[in-house]
């Protein structure tokens, strides 16, 4: 209690002079008071000395990094210290192993969200049965056997949850699309082949313009939202799937120029412009893209409707209806169902 006082009336606390225990009690208390520069201090310090504590307490530290969800950066620094030093932790009397052992299928369960930052599938099979190998038991079942295959078969592609490609500091403000899908969007803009060699950073900002759960569907809504601010990019979510659907239009979507014929719509030139089909966000590898074929009709522009491309129409997407079609006419056929429901759809500039 006298050092939470302490730190409130000078601010500065003193780590090195303190037990183990009124550190941790420290902890809790700042946590409770929501004093997050006293958080990441006393998780910061933990963490610097966590071999130390580990091994003067295994079971009461472990014990507190399983009651305390809030403590990441001191469950990540116990994780890699465990890891590391395991044949000492085992090197205990049988009971206080026991114990270990206990607590550490409690751990088991708080760790499983820490499993997905682990690279698994770039780490050498000696690497592997010497460290990862004993704690086979935390791991996945089906991790375990996607490791293995990829050992043992020549090219294979990992399946289990392969390691996502670190990017920018760009964010996406998005319920379709992440980071990944992005910059994957990026490169089909700037017509550059899509790996993981690829820049990892986001080169346009993806600002949100329209989503129809938020906005609705009425084709006046998104012109209002969308016309005049240049190119853009339409996604949309098919119905109880998590197939991705959408284009690109390089131009914008006013229709409002001396090209409008009498009924009110034109087409647009844009060589530029493209359709696409993403089967699975979680696997970018089974996508489809398709550049416009006859691009003096790439984009269709038409305030009676919303974002259409092509004519035909290759994508059309009707006035306050989520009920969408596509024939390929301007653009090649890329595997979109001639007719769908679509559950939302979002237009980023």
């Amino acid at each position: 209690m006298l050092l939470k006082f302490r730190y409130l009336y000078y601010g500065i606390v003193d780590f090195k002079r303190q037990k183990k225990e009124i550190i941790l009690e420290l902890l809790v208390a700042a946590d409770e008071l929501g004093i997050q520069r006293l958080i990441d201090s006393v998780q910061e310090f933990l963490a610097q000395n966590c071999l130390k504590f580990l091994q003067s307490d295994l079971i009461k530290m472990l014990h507190f990094i399983t009651c305390h969800n809030s403590f990441d950066n001191l469950k990540k620094a116990s994780l890699i210290t465990l890891t590391k030093h395991y044949k000492e932790f085992l090197r205990q009397d049988p009971v206080k192993l026991l114990h270990f052992i206990i607590h550490f299928k409690t751990l088991e369960k708080t760790l499983q969200g820490l499993i997905q930052l682990v690279r698994f599938h770039q780490i050498n099979r000696e690497e592997f049965m010497l460290e990862v190998w004993p704690f086979k038991n935390l791991l996945p079942d089906d991790l375990i056997e996607d490791i293995l295959r990829c050992y043992l078969v020549s090219g294979a592609v990992p399946h289990y949850q392969p390691f996502k490609v670190r990017l920018g500091n760009s964010e996406v403000d998005s319920v379709l699309i992440n980071k990944r899908i992005a910059l994957l969007f990026t490169t089909w803009i700037d017509k550059k082949i899509s790996d993981d060699k690829t820049s990892k950073k986001i080169r346009y900002n993806f600002n949100l313009l329209f989503r129809s759960s938020r906005d609705g569907l009425s084709s006046f809504t998104f012109h209002q939202k969308c016309d005049n601010k240049g190119a853009t990019i339409v996604v949309g979510n098919i119905l109880n799937t998590k197939i991705l659907v959408g284009g690109y239009n390089p131009l914008d979507w006013n229709n409002s120029n001396n090209s409008s014929n009498s009924f009110g719509w034109h087409y647009k030139n844009a060589p530029d412009s493209f359709l696409f089909v993403i089967n699975d966000p979680n696997n970018l590898k089974n996508s489809t893209l398709g550049r416009v074929n006859i691009s003096n009709r790439a984009i269709f522009c038409n305030n009676n409707c919303g974002p259409t491309f092509g004519g035909g129409h290759d994508l059309y997407v009707p006035d306050s209806s989520n009920n969408w079609s596509y024939s390929a006419n301007s653009y090649p056929n890329i595997g979109i169902p001639n007719s769908f429901t679509i559950s939302d759809y979002e237009v980023f500039q």
